[in-house]
């Protein structure tokens, strides 16, 4: 076992440093979007399940299913029918059909071979958690954030029966081994048994204090094993749901108390039982003897799921680099890792001018460099902040900057990530915006507290602060000529004249809240996008407004094209931010919509062109990063 130990510690630190983040651009069908034509990452990882054979593994991501070799690791086919994350994977007992549910509501049943859809299944109201064939594979259980579990005939496509009785959303549904008995897991806190045939309730089983977050059966269906929110693992009698045992790690050094279970599964044995947690704990359990057989500690990374593969006597396991390794248990060795998922979400993006790189703020605030010729990663920068909210590219390409969470500000140098400056009270509440002048010698914040501060780019002093807002600021921008500066709130617009400090113009009451806000290239005009989705223009000297746009689905963000002619803004879902996301090409002259790209599965956070305007950049929740053909019109 400590070998496993050793191994498990040497692919934490190999994937870290080695992983590759783009893969061959002989891009697998359904990859890359039309109009784009480069694409980085695949998805997120939400579910994994090997098929029965252990010939392919599934992989449920934010932008469908991929399916691989499990000997080569070749990607097979990339299934993309979802039109939101996929949440759960899982084969037929036979192989041929893999089943998925996804936060589009639907559950699709696909055919392997062809990798063709068999049927879109339809029915539930909310995102589907979890799904589950029966062993006959002549039934498909699903689980969802409508508190229903849905019992569906494979042949026809049509729901056999609607069991209720939870409160809210049920995250898990498993089978026993005969086929007889359906266990959910849900966040109203219990565990219910059904009668599979009549669709009645058999028992229900309290004894988590939160959600439960996921129920299995061991092979021989006679234990049933759950875990939640409350940081237990319960083992429970699967036939008479009494309560077996509460697996607790029983050596000093383990803080319980700040241990939340992630995945748990049985080993073929059915007494042996493996669990990641979200500090990257992986524990391998006895439970005949109550006693854990080993553990390999993750230093601090999530491992969200690990799944028991019996054909090939090997675990599966990806946590929140996502990921994904293959582990021989008998010899504890790596046998596997597929890779390409590590894409992080991108919340912020900006070009150097020489657009030869761009700079990427990750939502779990890493600051990344990549290289836009060959796409692929030079760095990610260490600062001594934390939490990193905002970032900004001087103009020279000399400098970067970024603000946090605290209110502390970072100056950095931009090739060699040195810092030449760290000002841990810039402001006094969280910096949601950074940006440089047009010569890179002055740099503004501005954030939660209210204020307007201006630095001094080479020596980090301060210079000036703008007060006048009376609630938090969330964007701010140069004029191209340095001389004016805008800042946008909630539900005001200041102008103001950089010199002086002095507020020229202020415009107000249109929109509870601003949210992004833009000097158009030449500098005569305004955009500005707010939280009742409308896109407006302004005049940059008297604040007038000129016109506006009202897309059709809610507005995130917006840029201008280099050239002025264009306005790129990116939406999300009309009723969920989790539904597809997509992109708006306008022409600013007509306020003509002239094209729409669709690519992303989710929330699209960040959008940007290059400098020559012949390409978009745009990322977002789905974590991966799309470069788009902008053809003149």
């Amino acid at each position: 076992m400590k070998t496993l130990l050793s191994s498990f510690i040497l692919y934490l630190a190999i994937s870290m440093l080695c992983c590759p983040l783009i893969f061959a651009q002989e891009y697998i069908s359904g990859y890359l979007p039309e109009d784009a034509k480069i694409r980085i990452g695949k998805g997120s990882v939400n579910d994994i399940a090997f098929s029965p054979d252990n010939t392919q593994l599934a992989v449920g991501s934010s932008i469908g299913i991929w399916i691989y070799d499990r000997q080569s690791g070749k990607e097979l086919a990339l299934l993309t029918e979802h039109t939101s994350r996929v949440s759960s994977v899982c084969f037929s007992a036979d192989g041929t059909q893999l089943a998925s549910g996804s936060y589009d509501h639907t559950i699709m049943l696909w055919d392997l071979q062809s990798s063709e859809i068999i049927a879109t299944l339809s029915g539930h109201t909310g995102s589907v958690y979890s799904v589950a064939f029966s062993p006959d594979g002549k039934t498909l259980a699903s689980g969802s954030s409508d508190s229903t579990i849905r019992l569906w005939d494979i042949h026809t496509g049509e729901i056999k029966t609607t069991l209720t009785g939870h409160k809210r959303s049920v995250y898990s549904v498993a089978f026993s081994p005969d086929g007889n008995t359906l266990i959910s897991g849900s966040r109203d806190e219990f565990i219910r048994c059904w009668d599979v045939k009549t669709g009645e309730p058999i028992r229900t089983i309290a004894g988590h204090v939160d959600r439960v977050s996921g129920v299995i059966i061991s092979p021989d269906g006679e234990k049933l094993a759950s875990y939640g929110y409350d940081e237990k693992i319960h083992v429970w009698n699967a036939k008479t749901g009494e309560f077996l045992m509460s697996l607790v790690p029983n050596y000093e050094g383990v803080n319980t108390d700040r241990e939340r279970i992630y995945s748990i599964a049985f080993f073929s044995d059915s007494h042996t039982l493996i669990s990641g947690s979200n500090n990257g704990t992986i524990r391998v359990w006895d439970i005949n003897k109550k006693q854990i057989k080993f553990t390999h500690n993750g230093n601090g990374r999530r491992t969200y799921t690990v799944k028991f593969n019996p054909k090939g006597n090997t675990i599966a396991s990806y946590g929140s680099d996502n990921t994904i390794g293959i582990w021989d248990i008998a010899t504890g060795k790596l046998v596997q890792t597929f890779d390409g998922h590590t894409v992080g979400s991108v919340w912020f993006a900006m070009y150097a001018s020489h657009g030869r790189t761009l700079a990427c703020l990750l939502t779990t605030g890493d600051f990344q460099l990549w290289d836009t010729k060959t796409h692929t990663l030079i760095k990610t920068v260490d600062t001594e902040l934390n939490r990193i909210t905002c970032t900004a590219y001087s103009p020279d390409n000399v400098t970067y900057a970024c603000g946090n969470s605290e209110g502390a500000l970072a100056i950095l140098d931009a090739d060699s990530g040195e810092q030449y400056h760290v000002i841990m009270e810039a402001h006094t509440a969280r910096i949601t915006s950074v940006a440089f002048n047009a010569d890179g010698s002055i740099l503004a914040s501005c954030g939660y507290d209210k204020v307007v501060r201006l630095w001094n780019a080479y020596t980090g002093n301060l210079i000036n602060s703008f007060v006048g807002h009376e609630q938090n600021i969330y964007d701010l921008a140069f004029s191209p000529s340095g001389n004016m500066l805008i800042s946008a709130g909630s539900g005001t617009i200041r102008m103001w004249d950089v010199s002086t400090g002095k507020t020229v113009k202020t415009i107000e009451n249109f929109a509870d809240r601003i949210n992004k806000i833009a000097y158009s290239p030449s500098g005569d005009m305004i955009v500005s996008s707010s939280s009742d989705d409308i896109i407006r223009f302004w005049d940059a000297k008297t604040g007038e407004h000129i016109k506006s746009i009202t897309p059709k689905k809610p507005t995130i963000s917006v840029a201008f094209s280099p050239d002025g002619r264009t306005l790129a803004s990116s939406h999300r879902g009309e009723t969920n931010p989790w539904d597809q996301g997509e992109i708006n090409l306008w022409d600013i002259d007509t306020g003509e919509l002239k094209k729409t790209l669709i690519g992303h599965t989710e929330y699209i956070s960040t959008i940007v062109f290059s400098p020559d305007g012949k390409t978009l950049m745009s990322s977002g929740s789905d974590r991966t990063m799309i470069f788009w053909e902008i053809n003149p019109w």
